[in-house]
């Protein structure tokens, strides 16, 4: 039995996994059942064609799943073919079943790209304010212009280095240490 508008109900949401990604209902939801059986589980798996109902992304990571109780999961089941209109599924045990695609947010790389940028920004406002204070004790301790030897050290293009660099290294630091925090728990 297929369900045309099942997918409103049952939605892709309540498949669960480790990953954050976006799950999309690649099916209608069929259900598939024996006359006359109280044991669902079978002895040789049965294969079932489900024709997608949206878009195949080539990246997106295909799920046979079946509902148990309150949500999507894959125990059983498992994709043997799929092309860009449809997907054979098999499984070991009669039930409620759907086909899902996972893919991966596409703001995560935009979100990290614009927390480099903020924190390079505030970094760079807390190193300016620190080289102004620096510049500002300098002056008072001497109560007259900086000398001719400080003008040479602390030039303007000196500072600019300053300025920018140290953020910059500070971000970039964060950055790699953050990725290879993110490859090593996946």
């Amino acid at each position: 039995m297929s369900y045309n508008t099942m997918e409103n109900l049952l939605k892709p949401d309540f498949f669960n996994t480790s990953d954050d990604t976006i799950k999309t209902m690649m099916s209608t939801v069929i259900s598939a059942t024996l006359l006359k059986t109280t044991n669902t589980k079978l002895t040789k798996p049965v294969n079932f064609t489900l024709k997608h109902i949206r878009e195949f992304k080539p990246d997106g990571s295909l799920s046979c799943v079946y509902w148990n109780i309150s949500e999507w999961i894959v125990d059983g089941c498992s994709v043997l073919k799929t092309n860009s209109s449809y997907t054979v599924c098999s499984c070991v045990h009669l039930s409620t079943f759907a086909l899902i695609m996972q893919t991966s947010r596409p703001s995560e790389v935009l979100c990290a790209v614009i927390s480099g940028v903020l924190h390079f920004l505030h970094l760079s406002g807390f190193v300016w304010m620190f080289i102004e204070a620096v510049l500002l004790f300098i002056c008072v301790k001497n109560l007259s212009q900086i000398s001719s030897i400080n003008r040479k050290v602390l030039s303007r293009e000196f500072l600019c280095v300053i300025g920018y660099t140290v953020p910059l290294v500070v971000v970039a630091v964060s950055a790699g240490v953050d990725s290879k925090d993110n490859r090593s728990e996946t």
